[in-house]
C-alpha cells in the first residue's frame, strides 16, 4: 500500500468509484506516439513539398534531407503539426516525469535521493525547452529556438546519462524480466544518442566551415537519431510499468500493481 500511494496523484483516499482504468503501457505509448507520428510526418512532408527550401544552405551545397528545425518550424503545415503534438503530450509527459521519479525511489538505494531530484528537474527542463523550441520557431525567432534546442539537449543527455548511471550502480531491485529489457535498452539508446551528438557537432562544423555537398544532411541524420533514440529511451517507460495499470477518479489519478504476466 505504501508503494501505491506514492504514484496517486490528487486522488481522495475515500473515492473510490473509477471513471477508467488503463494499463500504463498504453497512455505511455498513447502519449510518445504524437511527437514521434508527428516529426516523421513534418519530415516526410518537408521532403515531398518543400525540398528545395527546406534542403538550401547559405552556400549553396547541395543536400538531400531538411534539418529538424527547417521540418518542424518553417512551412505549413508541418509547423501546425508539430506544435500541435508537443502541446498536447506536454502535460502527459510532465505525469510520466512524476511517476518515473517515484519509480526510482522505489527500486534504487536511498542514497540515490538527491540524484534523483536533480534528475527530475533535468527532466521537466528538457520537457519545457522542448515545448519553447516548438512555440518559437527558428523562422521568427531564431534566437529563443536556438538556446531552447541548446537547452534541450544538454539536460536531455545529462538525464539520460544519470538515469543509467544510477541504474548501473545503485539498483536495489529488479522485479522483472521487463525491468531488464528497459534497461539494456536504456543504456543502448544513450550510446546511441551520444555518438549521434558528437557527429552532429562535427557535421555541423563542417558545413559551416568548408561547406561541401551533402555535409548538412548527414547533420540532419545525426539530428534524427538524436530525436529518435532520445524517444525510445523514453518509451523504455512503459516497461518499467508493464505491470502497472493507471486508475482515473474523478478528482486524480492512481497507479495501480497488477500481476505481471
Amino acid at each position: 500500500m505504501a508503494s501505491e500511494a506514492r504514484y496517486r496523484l490528487l486522488a481522495d483516499d475515500y473515492e473510490l468509484t473509477s471513471v477508467a482504468w488503463v494499463p500504463y503501457r498504453r497512455i505511455g505509448l498513447s502519449v510518445l506516439a504524437l511527437p514521434l507520428s508527428a516529426f516523421v510526418f513534418c519530415v516526410v512532408y518537408s521532403i515531398l513539398f518543400n525540398f528545395e527550401h527546406s534542403t538550401s544552405t547559405h552556400c549553396g551545397a547541395y543536400n538531400v534531407l531538411p534539418s529538424i528545425s527547417a521540418s518542424i518550424g518553417s512551412y505549413s503545415p508541418q509547423k501546425e503539426v508539430w506544435k500541435l503534438a508537443i502541446i498536447l503530450h506536454a502535460i502527459p509527459r510532465l505525469l510520466m516525469v512524476y511517476f518515473d521519479f517515484y519509480y526510482n525511489r522505489e527500486v534504487l538505494f536511498e542514497i540515490t535521493k538527491i540524484p534523483s531530484i536533480i534528475d527530475t528537474l533535468l527532466h521537466i527542463i528538457e520537457n519545457v525547452a522542448l515545448v519553447s523550441l516548438t512555440l518559437y520557431d527558428s523562422s521568427n525567432y531564431y534566437s529563443t529556438h536556438e538556446k531552447s534546442f541548446m537547452i534541450f539537449i544538454l539536460t536531455s543527455e545529462l538525464h539520460m546519462l544519470l538515469i543509467v548511471a544510477m541504474h548501473q550502480r545503485c539498483r536495489r531491485v529488479v522485479r522483472n524480466k521487463s525491468e531488464i529489457n528497459s534497461f539494456w535498452w536504456k543504456k543502448f539508446m544513450v550510446c546511441i544518442n551520444v555518438l549521434a551528438v558528437i557527429f552532429s557537432g562535427y557535421f555541423y562544423v563542417l558545413h559551416n566551415v568548408r561547406c561541401p555537398n551533402y555535409a548538412y544532411t548527414m547533420f540532419a541524420i545525426c539530428e534524427y537519431i538524436v530525436v529518435f533514440s532520445n524517444m525510445i529511451f523514453h518509451i523504455t517507460s512503459t516497461l518499467d510499468f508493464a505491470d502497472r495499470d493507471l486508475v482515473f477518479y474523478r478528482y486524480g489519478i492512481t497507479m495501480t500493481h497488477r500481476p505481471f504476466d
